[in-house]
């Protein structure tokens, strides 16, 4: 996502407001983050892992569970890679004469 800022900062129509913009942004990821960290932390307590993933894949017992979590990490695979191709071709844009 850092990537795609100065595309974003020349594409404002206000760009005095980036910073703003910037701040405000970070503090919906970090309160977004922080509320998710919480509830992990009431869910698994003391024995939270590092890898949230391999928690979440320990917890799920019913056939059901394993099924959602199953989907949810291929679905978060995807996601991933599916924001990186256009990261590349915002740096490429950078790069390239």
């Amino acid at each position: 996502a850092h990537a795609c800022l100065p595309s974003v900062y020349n594409s404002m129509e206000h760009p005095k407001q980036f910073p703003l913009v910037v701040v405000a942004a970070f503090a919906c990821m970090f309160l977004m983050y922080g509320v998710m960290g919480g509830f992990g932390y009431l869910v698994f307590g003391n024995t939270v892992s590092p890898v949230i993933t391999q928690d979440a894949a320990d917890a799920a017992q019913l056939p059901w569970e394993q099924a959602l979590v199953t989907t949810v990490l291929c679905l978060v695979s995807w996601a991933t890679y599916s924001t990186t191709v256009p990261v590349v071709a915002v740096l490429t844009d950078f790069v390239s004469p």
